[in-house]
């Protein structure tokens, strides 16, 4: 198994309210949520929520009056945590009715792991922050 390089991420959104926070489990091989410094749990069932895969999308941002406004059809950075690990690549979006292609740095496709993926959209890679 490859050494754990994320065990900890970060992702800020825009208040601590919304700050969103994933500790690795290297047993279940997911990662746990929380969000605004709680566990994010699943409604139902009142489990945390773990996906196995967390993908950050880096994405333009301009404001329409008070809406955010992101820019779909382009391109950019792109983070994808897994299996205690991240790769970072690009993401790309030809048209409004196309697929997000995800590449690797060296331009190859990304793949994802089978299981439930979760995806949030950033304004900025600064945003995005991770630790062993």
């Amino acid at each position: 198994m490859a050494a754990v390089t994320a065990s900890k991420i970060d992702m800020n959104i825009s208040s601590a309210l919304y700050k969103i926070h994933y500790d690795y489990d290297g047993a279940t091989n997911t990662y746990k949520r929380t969000l605004g410094g709680k566990a994010h749990l699943d409604e139902k069932s009142g489990a945390q929520l773990a996906p196995k895969v967390v993908v950050a999308i880096v994405m333009t941002r301009t404001q329409s009056g008070i809406y955010s406004v992101y820019h779909t059809n382009s391109g950019g950075q792109l983070f994808v945590f897994q299996d205690g690990g991240v790769s970072i690549g690009t993401w790309s979006k030809a048209g409004r009715k196309d697929q997000f292609v995800f590449k690797d740095s060296a331009g190859q496709s990304l793949g994802l792991n089978p299981g439930q993926t979760w995806i949030t959209i950033m304004s900025g890679s600064t945003l995005v922050t991770h630790s062993p």
